[in-house]
């Protein structure tokens, strides 16, 4: 397969040889241009030929590069675009992250306040209970 294209073109230049050979005869070619002049000219029946057949190469080739140059630069704007995403996709991350720790955090010192107002409550019905049992005792002696 890789050189299918090498045999191709011999193919091809091949062909053009025995189409010269076989086209010697003169043509008779005629350009006129208006206000620039006209052009005329005896040569080979092959040489218009391959002449017309270059200049379409020529056309095909420009324009192929043109396509091809768009179509890298639609390429260049989307890795841009790509790379900007990716960047907001790690930004987003790292504030999700961050947002994460901070409501660990905010859990952590929820629990501590917790902890300590149910100790206080404790402390405080403690002492609730021991005076009740101090106003019963006292009530109770006299």
């Amino acid at each position: 397969m890789r050189y299918f294209g090498l045999l191709f073109f011999a193919l091809f230049l091949i062909l053009c040889v025995l189409f010269s050979m076989n086209n010697a005869e003169a043509v008779r070619i005629h350009f006129d241009a208006g206000w620039f002049g006209s052009y005329t000219s005896q040569k080979p029946l092959f040489v218009p030929v391959f002449f017309a057949l270059a200049l379409g190469i020529i056309f095909s080739v420009g324009y192929f590069f043109v396509y091809h140059s768009r179509l890298q630069l639609q390429i260049r704007f989307q890795e841009k675009e790509i790379r900007r995403l990716k960047k907001l996709v790690l930004l987003e991350r790292e504030s999700n992250q961050t947002m994460a720790q901070k409501n660990n955090d905010l859990e952590q010192i929820s629990e501590r306040l917790q902890h300590q107002i149910n100790t206080k409550l404790l402390e405080q019905n403690a002492n609730v209970v021991t005076r009740l049992k101090d106003n019963l005792i006292t009530t109770h002696e006299n």
